[in-house]
């Protein structure tokens, strides 16, 4: 989809092999260096042809040319996933990987961690503490750390525990959200639930694929 040259002022679009929008929770554009989920259209799979679809992940496209001269449009790196953004009470989202930065200085403390949004105000903070771990000295830190992040719109419950369990997929995930936006309607066919979000339409989330008739 993209990949950076020995400049490395950006990541190169193959506009030559698929096209690349950055869209908002509307689906509508983004302007440039606006963060928003990357849709892809494949223009070379015939066998199984992708068309706008939603990848799951954040970047933003870029407003200038590589030095290189190559001319294929930037985009920044990718910095997350949709599923990994916290949607607070008033509607304003943060990055879940803001959380792990707290992590960064307890690497001591914590073997390992996971913070899991179930609810648009509340959080439940797994740790697996080491030996030489403080908890309730440490369960302090992080209160007062991910208050500050939320701006005290979130409560945390903190469990330490023996160990986390991974995703069905088997991957593990330090971060994640139960929560969506609920202001979002259908990306394919605009489709608006201001009440329940988007309970009640058919929509394929595993693949993003709408079936909208």
């Amino acid at each position: 989809m993209s990949a950076e040259c020995e400049k490395r002022e950006g990541l190169h679009v193959n506009t030559d092999l698929r096209t690349v929008d950055i869209v908002d929770d509307t689906g509508q554009s983004c302007r440039p260096s606006k963060i928003g989920e990357i849709v892809v259209t494949d223009l070379v799979n015939y066998a199984a042809p992708l068309i706008r679809y939603r990848t799951g992940d954040l970047a933003s496209l870029l407003d200038r040319a590589c030095s290189c001269g190559r001319g294929l449009p930037l985009m920044d790196s990718v910095i997350g996933r949709i599923i990994d953004m916290f949607v607070l009470p008033d509607g304003s989202q943060i990055y879940g990987g803001l959380f792990s930065t707290f992590f960064y200085d307890h690497v001591r403390e914590v073997r390992s961690y996971q913070v899991h949004q179930i609810d648009r105000d509340a959080a439940i903070v797994r740790i697996v503490p080491t030996l030489s771990c403080e908890r309730e000295k440490l369960s302090d830190q992080i209160l007062r750390a991910f208050r500050d992040y939320t701006s005290g719109k979130m409560r945390f419950e903190i469990r330490f525990v023996e160990q986390i369990d991974q995703e069905a997929s088997g991957k593990f995930r330090h971060v994640k959200s139960d929560i969506h936006n609920l202001q979002s309607g259908c990306f394919a066919c605009k489709v608006k639930h201001p009440d329940q979000g988007l309970a009640g339409h058919t929509c394929d989330q595993s693949d993003f694929i709408c079936l909208c008739t």
